[in-house]
C-alpha cells in the first residue's frame, strides 16, 4: 500500500469517525472553509460546510465502513472515491445505507483538507429506496 492510498484512506477513516461520534471539532478540522456537498437525495442543490456541520451534529449512525477507496493525484488536488456503508437512524428506525462518495481534497498549511464532497446512491438502493410512484414504475428514467 502507498503512502498516498494510506493517507487518504486514513483521512476518510477519520471523516467516517467523527460523524459518527458527532465530533464536530474534527470535522471542522477536515472541511476547507470553502467546503461543499451534495447529498445522495438532493436535486443538485449544494451543502456549505455550516449546513453540512449542522447535519453532522444531528445524525445518528451506528456501525460503519468505508471500503473500495481509489486515490487519483491531479497534483495539488487529490479525489478520493470511495464507498460508504453506515447503519444509520431514519425515521426512528435503523437502516443500513450505501453511498458512492466522491472527495476532493485540497493541501493548506501543511495539511490536507476537504474541500468538496459528492454523494449518491448505487442504483440498486435507490431501487429499494424509492417508490415505484415516484420513478414511474421499475426502471429508473435519468433526464
Amino acid at each position: 500500500m502507498d503512502d498516498l492510498y494510506k493517507t487518504f484512506a486514513q483521512l476518510e477513516a477519520a471523516w467516517l469517525r467523527a460523524l459518527k461520534e458527532k465530533d464536530t471539532g474534527a470535522l471542522q478540522q477536515l472541511l476547507s472553509d470553502e467546503f461543499v456537498s451534495t447529498s445522495w437525495a438532493s436535486s443538485g442543490e449544494l451543502t456549505t460546510r455550516a449546513e453540512y456541520l449542522h447535519a453532522a451534529a444531528r445524525a445518528d449512525f451506528r456501525r460503519c465502513s468505508v471500503d473500495d477507496i481509489f486515490v487519483q493525484d491531479l497534483d495539488r488536488v487529490i479525489v478520493v472515491k470511495c464507498r460508504l456503508r453506515c447503519e444509520c437512524c431514519t425515521q426512528g428506525r435503523y437502516d443500513v445505507s450505501e453511498f458512492l462518495i466522491t472527495d476532493v481534497w485540497v493541501k493548506r498549511a501543511g495539511r490536507w483538507e476537504a474541500a468538496s464532497r459528492h454523494a449518491s446512491a448505487p442504483v440498486r438502493i435507490l431501487e429499494k429506496t424509492l417508490s415505484p410512484a415516484m420513478h414511474g414504475g421499475p426502471e429508473i428514467a435519468w433526464r
